[in-house]
């Protein structure tokens, strides 16, 4: 039997998750982290993606989009800047928008930086989000 660890992940307006798990895989910022019991202390940075919690064999999907997480003790603390759980997802806008912004991104030229990195995000974040909501209802 997998040993489990506490898990808490907040996004800057809410609680998104709080309880035990026996396996998490995160978004860090340059890739994806994947936690377990007894995993050493570390502090890293958050990227955009799909969270996966794993917990008594189910598993709990999330869109989580910059910040940070923090290993200590036992523990995981995740605190991301923007977060949803699947449930929140609005799909029909979500498959909407995306192409919308690849359409843009056809030109790169037209964007200033800023613009450009405003969108991307954007970007990241609604294919997160149709990732988490395709693991949830697609393929469970």
């Amino acid at each position: 039997m997998a040993k489990d660890f506490f898990v808490e992940v907040l996004s800057s307006n809410k609680s998104l998750y709080q309880g035990k798990s026996s396996e998490v895989v995160l978004p860090a910022y340059d890739g994806e982290v994947g936690v377990l019991a007894d995993h050493g202390d570390f502090i890293g940075l958050l990227g955009t993606g799909a969270l996966k919690i794993v917990t008594s064999g189910n598993d709990y999907w999330f869109m989580l989009s910059k910040g940070v997480y923090h290993i200590e003790n036992g523990k995981l603390i995740i605190l991301a800047e923007k977060g949803d759980a699947s449930s929140a997802v609005d799909i029909s806008l979500v498959n909407s928008r995306i192409p919308e912004l690849e359409e843009k991104f056809k030109d790169l030229n037209v964007f200033s930086t800023p613009e450009y990195k405003n969108l991307k995000l954007e970007y990241d974040q609604l294919k997160a989000k149709q990732e988490v909501y395709k693991r949830t209802n697609v393929v469970n």
